[in-house]
């Protein structure tokens, strides 16, 4: 938080993104209709979302498809790495 606020961002600027996000991922689970559902990639969206906003100043669309195959492709990233790291201990 003291790296955002000698960025020139207050607390108020963080809560801001938190909130919009929030009430993006209450929509997204609206949709649902109470049908079940993996939360995890709205999740990863969301925090996402919030982190993008704050480094880049943009907020991504919940439906924009660039960033949902950004979103993927890094977790094949990770995924990846994890399975390496496993093979190697």
């Amino acid at each position: 938080m003291a790296t955002l606020k000698t960025l020139g961002m207050g607390k108020s600027a963080l809560v801001y993104q938190i909130e919009e996000e929030a009430q993006s991922l209450v929509e997204v689970f609206r949709k649902t209709e109470g049908k079940p559902m993996n939360p995890s990639f709205a999740l990863n969206l969301a925090v996402s979302n919030v982190i993008c906003a704050l480094v880049f100043g943009h907020r991504f669309s919940t439906e924009d498809k660039t960033f949902h195959h950004l979103l993927e492709a890094i977790e094949k990233i990770f995924n990846a790495s994890d399975n390496v790291a496993s093979n190697v201990s």
